[in-house]
């Protein structure tokens, strides 16, 4: 009989082993897979991307600049673009180089919180699930998400690495942990200030409610001292380009907080709404019962998992500020909430059968999550992008041709810009300025504008793009 049992469990093992080398090699291919294939995206990736280009090419490490210019409208602290730098060192400077980090960043979240879910359930099967549940949950390998050179994987890594080291610390006693907290939200303070700092408080009110004042104390004493690397950092900014701190405060704190920036007004409800309807598959139906089941079962390292994920959403909501990437560190947290409610849920069904037909079923209704999260990797299936605004971009990055070559667009245009930093033979232009025999490309809106003052010869004429050399002035 125990040869059985041991034989069985053996075998139980094995396939749980097995399941989650699949779902460590899926997810990496989810997280890699055609990550250099899409042009940089307008606004915030492209932003970073100039940064980055301009750091590593004048190899200046303090000030972020735009232009050759200090930039005042990314105030973010500069870890990401450190790391985007080192990258372009490694792969030049293309958009591999400036995603590659915040895939790594993405890829090591769902791979630290399948290690969670194992270190709980002592389950390799369960520590595959979690991560299969992030990997194809809707906002988190996404635009604006891990796919894309965007600050939020960086932060969502940190803030996960902090959680699960408060827990080591505040739960289970591990004195070292405290320290691995430090260093993990001055990183997340480092990645990008105000959302990283916004989970301090949420650290800090388990034990208030708990009324564990001298805890309280000693957390507040260990996550000031996590604020210092990023005070030490605003300081030697402000004092290499005057006007960085009144600007980083009106962009990333305050501003954000009591005012609408850029127009991203929405209900207070807005979060709730993201989270049950675009940023989790279907699985999200789970996390209030999973909240109430661990509530029943007074387990409180997971009730304070739970508190800290509503403190932070009470948190983005009062702010008149919303965007739905904002939520993106949640998404972790709230994966493994899930997983854990459905790993005690499915072990206290006390007939085996019903267990293992229960442990069949999960990873198969996960399928439609599964197949449609390849197909937007694979194919770009459901991609919210304009790819017609990109045919520009596509041009430029590929652009090989000797002679030199200027663009035409609208003012603002880091998406195209950046270009100009893969490849000198590129700049950009302005109409007006060009000389006879020069190769000029823009988008076909501009060309009444263009062919008001340039007569030309078309070299190459695609759906929306003109490439033209100049013969001569329109009289």
């Amino acid at each position: 009989m125990n040869e059985k049992f041991a034989e069985g469990e053996t075998t139980s093992i094995k396939i749980g082993v097995g399941f989650a080398f699949l779902a460590v090699f899926y997810v990496g291919f989810l997280q890699f897979y055609n990550l250099g294939k899409l042009p940089i995206v307008q606004w915030d990736e492209s932003r970073l991307a100039v940064n980055a280009a301009e750091m590593y090419l004048n190899k200046s490490y303090l000030v972020t600049t735009y232009e050759n210019r200090p930039d005042l409208w990314n105030t973010k602290p500069p870890l990401m673009i450190w790391l985007q730098c080192g990258s372009m060192a490694l792969f030049g400077v293309n958009e591999w180089a400036v995603r590659f980090p915040s895939a790594l960043a993405g890829f090591l979240c769902m791979i630290f919180l399948g290690f969670w879910m194992f270190k709980i359930s002592k389950s390799y099967y369960w520590g595959g699930l979690a991560m299969l549940f992030l990997s194809v949950s809707g906002g988190f390998i996404q635009l604006h998400g891990s796919m894309t050179g965007d600050f939020d994987a960086l932060l969502s890594l940190f803030v996960l690495l902090s959680v699960y080291q408060y827990t080591r610390f505040y739960f289970d006693g591990k004195k070292s942990s405290l320290l691995w907290m430090v260093a993990f939200v001055s990183l997340a303070a480092m990645s990008k200030s105000a959302a990283g700092l916004m989970i301090i408080p949420l650290l800090l009110v388990f034990p208030l409610m708990q009324k564990r004042w001298k805890m309280a104390l000693k957390l507040s004493v260990a996550l000031f001292l996590s604020v210092l690397p990023f005070l030490l950092f605003c300081f030697l900014r402000e004092n290499a380009s005057e006007g960085y701190l009144k600007q980083m405060w009106l962009n990333d704190f305050g501003g954000r907080f009591n005012e609408v920036i850029e127009g991203h007004s929405h209900p207070w409800s807005y979060y709730l709404n993201n989270l049950a309807f675009e940023r989790l598959n279907y699985f999200v139906v789970l996390f209030i019962p999973a909240m109430l089941w661990f509530l029943f079962k007074k387990n409180l390292k997971l009730c304070f998992l739970s508190v800290f994920v509503a403190g932070f959403i009470f948190i983005l909501s009062v702010s008149k500020t919303k965007i739905h990437w904002y939520d993106m560190p949640l998404l972790s947290i709230i994966c493994l909430i899930i997983t854990v409610f459905l790993f005690q849920a499915t072990s206290a069904i006390k007939r085996d059968l019903f267990k293992k037909i229960a442990l069949v079923l999960i990873p198969i209704a996960m399928m439609p999550s599964v197949i449609d999260k390849f197909q937007f990797i694979v194919y770009h299936k459901n991609l919210k992008l304009s790819l017609d605004h990109y045919d520009l971009s596509c041009f430029l990055r590929n652009y090989k041709e000797e002679e030199p070559l200027r663009y035409i667009s609208l003012n603002y245009d880091p998406e195209y810009y950046f270009y100009t930093k893969a490849n000198a033979k590129i700049t950009r232009g302005v109409i007006g300025t060009f000389e006879l025999g020069e190769k000029v490309v823009f988008q076909h809106f501009l060309e009444p504008d263009f062919a008001a003052v340039y007569q030309y010869k078309v070299l190459r004429n695609d759906k929306s793009v003109k490439y033209i050399q100049i013969i001569g002035k329109v009289k």
